[in-house]
């Protein structure tokens, strides 16, 4: 019964999605087929004030560029900061793209997801 537990383990740990690589001294988060990356950029989104880029605007920038966008959502990056009207409240915008064009997102400034291990998706506000 124990053997057939580690088994089930074993096999079930092999079933994870995302994987974590190290390429050009940046980690970059791929899924299994090595396909896809997730990158992020802040929001712009200030404490007491809100506001911020929407999604859909750097949707269309990354598209823009030539970079395919599979899925995007909202998050945050689950970074503790004082409580200050006026300062960054730590909302950002997640991106799937292909990880061929990782370079080109980058140099549009977003960053690759799997550097903010505490970041979450959140709903996004409307």
């Amino acid at each position: 019964m124990k053997f057939i537990f580690l088994l089930v383990l074993v096999l079930a740990s092999g079933c994870s999605k995302w994987v974590t690589a190290e390429t050009a001294d940046t980690p970059v988060q791929f899924d299994a087929a090595g396909s896809t990356v997730k990158v992020f950029r802040s929001r712009g989104s200030l404490q007491c004030a809100g506001g911020g880029i929407a999604p859909e605007v750097m949707r269309q920038e990354l598209a823009g560029a030539g970079i395919t966008v599979w899925s995007f959502s909202c998050g945050h990056d689950g970074l503790f900061r004082a409580a200050v009207c006026g300062s960054s409240d730590g909302n950002i915008n997640i991106f799937q793209i292909p990880a061929s064009k990782i370079g080109q997102a980058r140099s549009l400034g977003f960053a690759d997801l799997v550097s903010l291990p505490s970041a979450a998706a959140t709903a996004c506000p409307k």
